[in-house]
């Protein structure tokens, strides 16, 4: 893979990580492993904005639901 490709991923990787939690996990552990640094630094990054993201959207939903909000936005069970 060419220099300019694995720079794009590299900053691809940490946004997609953010938006999909399941992604960042994923490939925090997909990354740790690895001898290079910049792949541990890769998959540390990753695995905690997964993390964060997961932890992120889960008080969200609580939240909405908290507030009795969840009924209106996801309809009646």
């Amino acid at each position: 893979m060419s220099e300019k490709k694995k720079s794009r991923w590299r900053l691809l990787l940490p946004i997609l990580s953010f938006l999909f939690p399941v992604v960042g996990i994923t490939v925090g552990i997909w990354y740790l492993p690895r001898m290079e640094p910049e792949d541990i630094r890769l998959g540390k990054t990753s695995f905690i904005l997964g993390i964060i993201s997961l932890l992120l959207y889960m008080i969200a939903c609580f939240g909405l639901v908290a507030l009795g909000l969840g009924s209106r936005i996801l309809g009646e069970f």
